[in-house]
């Protein structure tokens, strides 16, 4: 029996960090796919992040990438075959317009909320910007108390857009909610999943920082084999290679306690695009 589509339910503090285990544990299965998916995403952004207007291209095109992922796991939680071009499968979608609608929503409440939180600090975040390097950040003369508060603040901001985010792009993808109402819905959802998300919070940060230990490490390799220059673009390509693991392993945890706050038995199937032809699941 279906559970509706707007009902959502409380569940476990553990299930945050176990459906970013069992994240890693797919990923593990199909660990080949994968990988070529990271290399996919890694070189969009290293590409884009050339271009003039790279960093706002790579912001729109991050919930369509992101939605992808969450197709590709559902298609193997189904036996579907995966392919890596099922990363671009929302290019095509209905429901891509919805997306980019949510992203300006979002980055319109963050605009406005940094507006409001940081206008009284203005003359910090002004001495802020004149300052080029952590060492004339930690030498210069700023009010440490204010300067925490702008820290904090900002914290709060992006812990707000991380709620109206976290459930609304699988609601909008599967379940084809409008954009406005599914940020509204993520928001009060991840309120009420509050220890869930805070143990998927944690592991995550601890994966994070294990792993750059070891990245850091592994860093060390081409400085030493390679000329500045080679050592450069390597450290480049390894630090897109990085980042978009860690994207692949974040959006997969998300898609499997999104699956557990709306329940809906094993008949929920990733939506296919307008052209059929160039999604195959």
């Amino acid at each position: 029996m279906q559970t509706p589509s707007g009902s959502s339910q409380i569940v476990a503090t553990r299930t945050g960090w176990q459906c970013l285990m069992r994240a890693g544990d797919l990923i593990g299965q199909q660990v080949q796919v994968y990988v070529l998916v990271m290399l996919l995403w890694a070189g969009i952004t290293l590409v884009l992040g050339q271009l003039p207007a790279g960093n706002l291209l790579i912001w729109l095109l991050l919930p369509m990438l992101q939605g992808g992922v969450m197709i590709m796991f559902d298609a193997q939680l189904h036996h579907s075959r995966l392919r890596p071009q099922q990363l671009f499968a929302l290019f095509d979608h209905a429901q891509r317009n919805q997306l980019l609608l949510a992203m300006l929503w979002l980055f319109l409440i963050m605009f406005a909320a940094l507006i409001m939180v940081l206008s009284p600090f203005a003359d910090v975040l002004r001495s802020l910007s004149e300052l080029s390097t952590v060492e004339d950040i930690l030498t210069a003369d700023l009010p440490l108390q204010q300067l925490y508060l702008v820290v904090v603040l900002m914290l709060l901001v992006f812990t707000l857009a991380s709620l109206l985010w976290f459930f609304a792009l699988p609601r909008i993808v599967f379940d084809y909610l409008p954009a406005g109402v599914a940020l509204r819905e993520s928001f009060s959802v991840c309120l009420q999943n509050w220890r869930a998300l805070l143990t998927f919070s944690l592991a995550y940060m601890v994966i994070v920082f294990a792993s750059m230990i070891i990245f850091g490490l592994v860093n060390v390799i081409p400085a030493v084999l390679l000329s500045a220059s080679g050592a450069e673009i390597v450290t480049l390509l390894l630090t897109s290679f990085y980042v978009a693991a860690l994207q692949l392993l974040s959006v997969g945890g998300v898609y499997l306690l999104w699956r557990q706050v709306f329940p809906r038995g094993e008949d929920r199937h990733a939506p296919e695009p307008q052209d059929k032809g160039r999604f195959i699941a």
